[in-house]
């Protein structure tokens, strides 16, 4: 078992890496604490997932720019294929860097954080966070209409695990129960190409909410309304491919 110094130590670091942005130096840090198997606290938990974020954040967008880019040169010359064999080659490196760093915190997820944890928020959390670094995973799949793709099966299991431990005293307005009503949601219209479940998911995450937001206040009231903000606006967006048209 860690000491608490130690502990201290690795935790005042990460908050160090992440003022002066060196998310990759704050993972390292964040998962050495996992990997010693405490139970982390709710700052830990946030110091986690935040160095998670960005470092995966960086990487998806690459390789959303380098598919665009392939595209294009795909496009220009059939007969002179060398710039998108290269941009090909250069994408793949970037997918491996990303399926290697979810399968990573996936890994620390379930082998330490979620046996480790005895808080229900944590436990809800971490399960969102498995479903989500399984979503990334999801963007890769060729066939993403496919509901028999394993990871696309796995991160609706772990989106599953969360909401059905949301009962467990989570309250409608906590930005766990919001943020995983959210990332859900996008994962219902984006990969599953479901916009109808997307939207009574947002929809009702949204209304479970808004009854309680006068109970809130300070911070805890700026981070609900936050959420409902963003789950209002993918509602609006969403409703147009949901709703029947006229015709």
């Amino acid at each position: 078992m860690i000491d608490d110094a130690k502990r201290h130590d690795l935790v005042f670091k990460a908050k160090l890496a992440d003022n002066s942005d060196r998310h990759e130096e704050m993972l390292q840090l964040m998962t050495s604490l996992a990997r010693e198997g405490v139970d982390f606290t709710e700052e830990e938990r946030t110091l986690y997932s935040v160095a998670c974020k960005n470092t995966i954040k960086a990487r998806r967008s690459s390789w959303r720019i380098l598919s665009s880019i392939l595209q294009k040169e795909v496009s220009k010359d059939e007969d002179s294929p060398r710039n998108a064999n290269i941009t090909r080659e250069y994408l793949s490196k970037v997918e491996q860097e990303v399926k290697g760093r979810c399968n990573e915190t996936i890994e620390i997820l379930e082998k330490y954080l979620i046996p480790n944890t005895t808080n229900a928020e944590s436990k809800v959390y971490f399960h969102k966070m498995i479903g989500d670094h399984y979503r990334y995973l999801a963007e890769f799949e060729k066939d993403k209409d496919s509901s028999n793709s394993l990871v696309v099966g796995a991160a609706k299991k772990a989106y599953g695990n969360a909401i059905g431990l949301l009962s467990s005293g989570v309250r409608p307005t906590s930005p766990v129960a919001l943020g995983l009503a959210l990332n859900y949601s996008v994962f219902c219209y984006e990969i599953l190409k479901s916009p109808k479940t997307a939207c009574e998911v947002a929809l009702k995450a949204f209304n479970d909410a808004l009854g309680d937001l006068k109970s809130l206040s300070g911070e805890d009231y700026t981070e609900t309304a936050s959420i409902l903000s963003m789950l209002k606006d993918n509602l609006t967006i969403w409703t147009i491919d949901y709703l029947p048209r006229d015709g």
